[in-house]
């Protein structure tokens, strides 16, 4: 079933794109640059993978700039911009938690995530929520506790763990939520999804920060869903509620575009 329904809109949902990045949003990067320079590139031997890294003519869902390898489990809901239709990220669901993806422009050879890392601390921090800095296994990431309110009213907090990945000209974001945030066991089967992600970096020069160009994939049969109801023609979703979690905890800053689910 594919659909859309409005997400809530929230002040913090800029964290997601007003990431200061210094004079490095000013400057467009060289497609034709050289790489004698030190790579401050994230290793990265078992994914994600850069097109060039791996055989094209694989099974993979298609998104544009984000190639998904599809697992039978997994939910797959797009972040779309209300004004202009344009996907802006990917959330990849399952039991065992989510990862939402987010795919930027970088240089080529000089990372960001630590120029990330930081403006994401100091918005957090600013927000109420608790930062801790973390070794994983694509090197230092986030672990974050942000407000929220509970099913029940009353308020609590949502786990959330960033993770900054420096590949070739891209930077991809992943943040895990649910149980893979907080349980390694939970955590270790949605980085497999993770690790699957394939980044298609275009040749158009663009400034670091910038949005890679995602897209609806072919496979998707549009039909509008409001408030959880399912517009006419539009099949229903039987298991909507088999994971309460899903609703709660799938974005600890509330973005503002419509999702887009694909299951």
């Amino acid at each position: 079933m594919f659909g859309r329904r409005k997400d809530q809109s929230s002040e913090d949902a800029d964290i997601d794109r007003e990431l200061d990045l210094g004079e490095a949003e000013e400057e467009v990067d060289d497609i034709d640059g050289s790489d004698d320079s030190v790579s401050e590139l994230t290793p990265r031997p078992d994914g994600p993978h850069d097109i060039s890294e791996i055989d094209p003519s694989g099974e993979y869902l298609d998104l544009g700039s984000v190639w998904l390898t599809p697992t039978e489990e997994m939910e797959i809901r797009l972040d779309v911009d209300p004004t202009t239709s344009a996907v802006v990220g990917v959330t990849c669901v399952t039991e065992a938690g989510a990862v939402a993806v987010l795919v930027l422009a970088a240089p080529r050879t000089e990372g960001i995530w630590k120029d990330v890392r930081r403006e994401l601390r100091a918005s957090i921090t600013a927000g109420g929520g608790l930062v801790d800095e973390v070794e994983g296994p694509w090197g230092t990431e986030i672990r974050t506790q942000v407000p929220a309110e509970n099913a029940d009213g009353t308020q609590g907090s949502q786990p959330a763990r960033f993770v900054g990945i420096d590949g070739p000209r891209w930077f991809l974001r992943l943040v895990f939520l649910g149980p893979a945030a907080v349980d390694p066991v939970a955590a270790e089967s949605v980085e497999r999804i993770a690790r699957g992600i394939v980044v298609v970096r275009d040749n158009e020069a663009r400034a670091p920060g910038d949005l890679l160009p995602m897209k609806l994939p072919e496979q998707a049969v549009p039909a509008l869903q409001v408030d959880g109801d399912v517009a006419e023609g539009a099949e229903g979703d039987d298991d909507e509620d088999s994971a309460a979690w899903k609703r709660e905890d799938l974005s600890p800053f509330e973005r503002g575009p419509e999702i887009t689910e694909i299951r």
